[in-house]
């Protein structure tokens, strides 16, 4: 069944098959990423039985700003709170366990508390009295265009399905975590005539994409339509 599957979306990690789309992805993790193995546990409650997943999920960190990290030192009887700064390597990497019910709001809290993430300093290197405000993003590598995109993750989106689906798909997605908009970065090195030519390359992907959903609709239609007319 699987190898006829074009496209896998959100709502097939909620059927009967879940146990062989699980059984695919953990096939094709390597025996570095053997944390990221999925297990599907099923739990009965009053409206029927769900399948809850759970396993790991890889993440990079993209921080351009340190960190304030709160930590304690117990000496004797006293207890002092040291804050220091610190600084996430750009090939920083955690896989950090998750459910298919945690949401990235909920991830973002495991690593604030994983890592005793207070406060950072801003432009001026003053402290800002306020958590840290780290993003999900979704990095993409497109190979038609020979270039990275980012998208933001909405606060509902659940990072496990999203993995699972990438790694089903065969799209060459990952997570990561930062404190600003990657996109912007990136696209500051080209020219205006560079972003202009790209612009016009994603305009023609863009066309192409809907004209091949266009085609698959009308054929798929015509299908319908003859065996309806037939009964």
């Amino acid at each position: 069944m699987l190898q006829y599957r074009k496209q896998f979306l959100d709502s097939d990690l909620k059927d009967d098959h879940i146990l062989d789309y699980i059984a695919v992805f953990n096939r094709r993790l390597t025996k570095r990423l053997n944390l990221c193995k999925i297990q599907a546990d099923e739990i009965k409650h009053d409206q029927g039985r769900e399948n809850v997943l759970s396993g790991g999920v890889r993440i990079n960190f993209r921080l351009l700003n340190p960190v304030l990290v709160k930590n304690s030192m117990v000496v004797g009887d006293n207890e002092d709170v040291i804050i220091t700064q610190f600084k996430f390597s750009t090939k920083c990497i955690l896989v950090l366990p998750a459910t298919n019910q945690e949401t990235c709001g909920d991830l973002l809290e495991k690593v604030i508390d994983l890592f005793h993430i207070l406060i950072v300093p801003d432009q001026t290197n003053s402290l800002m009295s306020k958590t840290h405000p780290l993003l999900f993003y979704e990095r993409e590598l497109s190979l038609t265009q020979q270039d990275i995109f980012y998208r933001q993750l909405e606060a509902h989106e659940i990072p496990l399905n999203l993995t699972i689906l990438w790694s089903l798909n065969q799209e060459r997605k990952s997570l990561v975590i930062t404190d600003h908009n990657p996109n912007l970065e990136h696209f500051a090195r080209f020219s205006m005539e560079q972003l202009q030519d790209k612009l016009e390359s994603l305009q023609i992907e863009e066309n192409e994409a809907i004209a091949r959903v266009r085609s698959s609709y009308e054929i798929q239609r015509a299908a319908i339509d003859e065996l309806l007319n037939k009964r």
